[in-house]
């Protein structure tokens, strides 16, 4: 399995620059087969660096997604990440503004940005910020809701989703509390 992850992340570290989709769709493939450790998906983000995104699976992004809701919620709970934790949560919040930027599917952005477990963590971590102005993985949280004010600015068919309407109250508060400077 390692040999096919590590195959795998050099083709992206090569192929990224040309944007030959068909090798990197294959590539896609061959990781989306694998399970995936948090050791395996540090190594794919780092090769996913200068990969255009709209090529991207869709699934591999679901694979991120669930680790980065999985690290939110031990997060949310009080549970100190370990620093692969921690750099893994901060690289998967990047790959989501990235994402943002990068990706024109709306129903991408909706499944992956927008998924019920993943803004219900979003919002506890909101409603308990005072708890975490210190730590280093607020760049993690501030990467999702910069992706998430990305997708709410620029594509307007999502403007009123009551995912990211769920968000308003608790970023307000958090915003005008005594907490906030």
């Amino acid at each position: 399995m390692a040999s096919i992850i590590t195959g795998c992340c050099e083709t992206l570290r090569n192929v990224a620059g040309c944007g030959d989709q068909t090798i990197l769709k294959l590539c896609f493939d061959k990781l989306i087969k694998e399970k995936l450790s948090i050791h395996d998906q540090g190594e794919i983000l780092s090769a996913l660096s200068n990969v255009k995104l709209d090529v991207f699976g869709r699934e591999l992004f679901s694979t991120f997604q669930d680790t980065y809701t999985d690290l939110l919620q031990k997060w949310n709970k009080g549970e100190t990440l370990s620093n692969l934790e921690s750099s893994i949560f901060k690289q998967i919040g990047a790959l989501f503004t990235k994402l943002a930027d990068e990706v024109t599917a709306i129903e991408v952005l909706q499944r992956v940005l927008l998924n019920k477990p993943l803004i219900e963590s979003m919002e506890i971590c909101m409603q308990n910020v005072e708890y975490f102005l210190q730590d280093v993985n607020l760049t993690a949280v501030s990467c999702m809701l910069h992706a998430l004010r990305k997708i709410q600015d620029s594509r307007t068919e999502i403007q009123d989703d009551p995912s990211l309407l769920r968000l308003s109250d608790p970023i307000l508060n958090c915003i005008c509390s005594s907490y906030y400077y």
